[in-house]
């Protein structure tokens, strides 16, 4: 007798699992609300940075940027005011950077960025001019908002501020403009 006697088991389509994986992989990476990077995809995308700094020396440099007053639209307004203000926000740094840098919404209100620069005082413009940015955002949904948005920077330039010191240097720093030190 020749033949298949039985056969058992569960087939899986491989491409099926892998669309999956990948859907999983890019969901843990992004910021649901603004649809930007969050902070976990944030910190590994900075590991590329800091190897092209440590291969190329390819100056890199961090800027975090916090809306103080974003409790008080989420209590005037409600959580989707304030929602719709911090994707206007990432709206704003889309419009600056495009594809030229990193872009995460990291915590609440407080944005990243990672990009290229060569001196720590180039970050510290353009921090200026994000600052600026998000500080112009003044009507949501008919509802007048008021911003006061701070950012602090970290360059790769500076001395033992690598890798994910980086990011770490900028927070310190945001957190005495905030007055949290």
């Amino acid at each position: 007798v020749s033949g298949i006697v039985g056969l058992r088991g569960m087939f899986y389509d491989v491409d099926d699992l892998r669309q999956r994986a990948d859907d999983m992989l890019h969901q843990s990476y992004l910021d649901p609300v603004t649809g930007l990077m969050n902070q976990h995809g944030f910190v590994d995308a900075m590991l590329s940075y800091e190897e092209r700094w440590f291969t190329q020396k390819q100056g890199y440099g961090v800027i975090l940027c916090q809306n103080l007053l974003n409790k008080s639209i989420l209590d005037s307004y409600g959580e989707e005011v304030s929602r719709e203000v911090l994707r206007k926000q990432a709206d704003r740094l889309r419009d600056r950077f495009g594809n030229r840098a990193v872009l995460a919404r990291v915590e609440q209100s407080r944005y990243g960025v990672i990009l290229e620069a060569e001196t720590r005082q180039q970050l510290e413009d353009i921090a200026r001019e994000v600052v600026k940015d998000m500080n112009d955002i003044h009507r949501v949904w008919g509802n007048e908002v008021t911003m006061d948005c701070v950012a602090a920077t970290a360059h790769a330039c500076e001395p033992d501020v690598k890798g994910e010191l980086l990011y770490q240097k900028a927070r310190e720093r945001l957190a005495v403009k905030i007055g949290k030190a």
